[in-house]
């Protein structure tokens, strides 16, 4: 049994950072009056800044970061891998329909210049021009 997908979602770090500026701006407007006995101070605006992790916290989310974006680099190589035998197969299909087609096919993708082209002699001698 297949294991589950891991799905990551892209999201905005501004959308975050919006709503922790929002939540401390509503406590402070709300708690400043109450804990110093009145609006002493007003029109006070949290903005957050910067985020700085601990070190071993940073590394631990860069860790996983690139472990997430390996995991989708190998999703793609086999989604591409994918794709390539169905054009491979759908390739096939239309030699087996139509043999003279490949046979040009094959001799389009004879490197230029070749002066002698011996299919299935083992003895060719393939000659470039000067």
């Amino acid at each position: 049994m297949p294991l589950p997908k891991a799905e990551l979602q892209p999201r905005s770090s501004n959308a975050n950072v919006a709503k922790v500026q929002a939540g401390v701006n509503a406590t402070l407007e709300r708690d400043l009056p109450q804990m110093l006995g009145g609006a002493f101070l007003t029109g006070l605006r949290f903005n957050l800044v910067r985020v700085t992790l601990p070190q071993e916290v940073q590394r631990s989310v860069d860790t996983s970061l690139a472990a997430a974006a390996g995991v989708a680099e190998a999703r793609a190589k086999v989604d591409q891998a994918k794709a390539e035998a169905e054009a491979n197969r759908a390739r096939q299909n239309g030699y087996d329909k139509c043999p003279a087609c490949a046979e040009i096919d094959k001799l389009k993708s004879l490197p230029q210049g070749i002066t002698v082209y011996a299919p299935g002699n083992p003895d060719a001698v393939v000659i470039p021009s000067r």
